[in-house]
């Protein structure tokens, strides 16, 4: 069994991040930015996600990072 070693969990949690910034571009804003749209709370739900998703998942790869690390010592 292969045993991932702390750069490549490192490099896996910074990939996630990346790859959920760059998906985060397709909800940026949607035209003429009217509040009364039939869309406009699918569309501001969708690019508020975009910004948590990274955030949350961050933190999670982050806490695991710790949580892993200090189990060793």
């Amino acid at each position: 069994m292969y045993r991932f070693s702390a750069a490549s969990t490192a490099f896996g949690a910074l990939l996630a991040v990346v790859i959920s910034l760059m998906t985060s571009t397709q909800a940026l804003a949607h035209t003429g930015h009217d509040h009364t749209a039939d869309t406009s709370l699918l569309m501001h739900m969708l690019f508020y996600g975009s910004l948590i998703l990274p955030i949350a998942l961050g933190l999670w790869f982050g806490y695991r990072y710790v949580k892993q690390h200090k189990a060793r010592r």
